[in-house]
C-alpha cells in the first residue's frame, strides 16, 4: 500500500510538473527553522518569517531505535524511506 501510495504521488508531482522539496524527518525536527525559511523561499516569500518553534523534540533512545528498524526493514521491502 505505501508503495503504491508513493508511486501515485510521484506521478502526480511528474504530470503537473511539481518538484516537490523532501525533508527526511530527522532533518527536519533538528532544523525546523531552517527547513520552513527554506520552503518559504521556494514559494517566493521570506524567509525570516519562519517561526522559531515552539514544541521541542520528545523522542528518545527507544524512538531512535524504532526508526533504525523501519529503516532497515523498509529497505528491504523496497518501501520509501
Amino acid at each position: 500500500m505505501l508503495r503504491e501510495q508513493e508511486k501515485g504521488w510521484r506521478t502526480w508531482f511528474d504530470e503537473e510538473d511539481i518538484h516537490p522539496i523532501e525533508v527526511p524527518y530527522p532533518v527536519l525536527w533538528r532544523n525546523l527553522t531552517q527547513i520552513v525559511a527554506t520552503i518559504l523561499e521556494a514559494l517566493g516569500l521570506d524567509p525570516r518569517l519562519a517561526p522559531h518553534p515552539v514544541t521541542e523534540r520528545q523522542a528518545d533512545q527507544r524512538s531512535d531505535d524504532w526508526v533504525d528498524r523501519y529503516r532497515a526493514d523498509a529497505e528491504r521491502e523496497g518501501l520509501p524511506v
